[in-house]
């Protein structure tokens, strides 16, 4: 009867309200915004000023590593971390009378970038004498992905490294551990840990990389872990590639340069140190050294102390490969 009334009076009706899908809309611009907000991971990493803020000794190494194209060394020092934290140049210049330089990353770093970094520094610098391939135990074969902890190192790397072409391109390739890249990127910047956290007053990397700068490259490490921290981790069984060795010769030996494939010195709690022995007697290499936990920084590092001891080894297997004209 009211409707009729209204019809009767010369009204409209009222028309019912219509729900448009605003909601849809809104919830597609949040989450465009969201996945751009997450993939600005890889432009923020890239940048320099994110490499200044950060906490991370490692990474300020391989970004000095990265600049010492140009400079004249004898020794070049490549290879693992175990070479970053475990030879001095200082060491090797005092007992050999060569100058030298440490060019050794992360092997995350190692196994995504190669040799990326060395070849930089070869293209653009003198060339050495000697090449030293300093690799932990483990590691006497070419980089490889066989590792997951501090993945974050070798993303980090590629993206500052190559061009964002080819970054773009390794990312899509390892979608897994990219995500987990952008994962680790941010963590820093939210994180509430001091340790782990920026710095947004840049001393840690001004001071990372004044320690970098006077040892050439090296970074010595304070005692950093116990004894009982150093043999708590169990490492697998070593894996070695007979063609490693002739392969680095082949690629960067000749009338100027000799190569040395050195393996770091090894933990005396470490259960794999016969299998490294062997290893190292089927590739015609030195034995790696067995040193006392409370030698080691941690698991993989030597402290500054035992550093020393093993660059003056180093130094005496130089010495011997220039007389004798060829290594181990």
């Amino acid at each position: 009867m009211a409707g009729l009334a209204h019809e009767l009076a010369g009204e409209e009706r009222p028309k019912p309200l219509q729900h448009t899908p605003h909601y849809k809309r809104y919830l597609a611009i949040l989450l465009i915004c969201s996945l751009g907000i997450i993939f600005l991971a890889y432009p923020m990493a890239r940048s320099d000023y994110y490499e200044r803020i950060s906490r991370r000794m490692f990474w300020h190494a391989m970004d000095y590593h990265m600049q010492m194209a140009g400079q004249r060394c004898d020794v070049v020092v490549f290879g693992d971390s175990t070479g970053l934290t475990g030879i001095d140049p200082d060491v090797l210049r005092q007992q050999t009378g060569l100058s030298a330089c440490v060019l050794s990353v992360p092997y995350l770093a190692l196994s995504t970038t190669g040799t990326l970094v060395l070849d930089r520094f070869l293209a653009h610098s003198p060339a050495p004498r000697v090449i030293v391939f300093a690799n932990e135990a483990r590691h006497l074969h070419a980089p490889r992905f066989d590792e997951e902890d501090g993945v974050i190192d070798g993303w980090l790397l590629v993206d500052r490294i190559e061009t964002p072409l080819q970054a773009t391109k390794f990312f899509l390739k390892h979608p897994r551990y990219s995500v987990v890249f952008m994962e680790g990127v941010w963590q820093q910047v939210f994180t509430l840990s001091v340790a782990g956290g920026i710095d947004l007053s840049e001393r840690t990397y001004r001071q990372d990389m004044d320690t970098l700068r006077a040892h050439s490259g090296f970074f010595p490490l304070l005692k950093l872990e116990s004894p009982e921290q150093v043999c708590e981790l169990k490492m697998d069984p070593p894996v070695d590639d007979a063609e490693y060795l002739p392969s680095l010769r082949a690629r960067y030996e000749n009338a100027a340069t000799k190569v040395l494939l050195y393996v770091s010195p090894v933990r005396a709690c470490d259960a794999n140190v016969p299998a490294y022995q062997a290893v190292a007697a089927r590739l015609h290499l030195r034995p790696p050294a067995v040193y006392s936990p409370t030698e080691f920084a941690d698991p993989w590092h030597l402290g500054q102390a035992a550093a020393t001891k093993n660059s003056i080894e180093v130094a005496r297997e130089i010495q011997t490969l220039l007389e004798n004209g060829s290594g181990r």
